[in-house]
């Protein structure tokens, strides 16, 4: 998702260093491990009703969205 979001904002690439940190600090909640948000992202798909889970899934994605266009790499886009 965060390749996908990358590519479609930037025409800079960022470092692969820098794409683990966004990972880790936004998606995963500071946590190691991706089974976190693979379970989360699949529960909603599967289960959108699931509103605790949904809301976790939502608010993780635009906080994303909103972090990925703050950096100046959007910017030069």
């Amino acid at each position: 998702m965060i390749d996908d979001l990358i590519r479609l904002l930037f025409r800079l690439d960022l470092s692969a260093a820098s794409r683990t940190q966004i990972k880790r600090d936004i998606l995963l909640g500071g946590q190691s491990e991706d089974y976190y948000w693979t379970n989360a992202w699949n529960q909603f798909v599967t289960n959108p009703g699931d509103m605790a889970n949904t809301t976790t899934v939502r608010n993780r994605t635009r906080d994303l969205i909103k972090y990925l266009m703050n950096l100046a790499e959007y910017q030069l886009a």
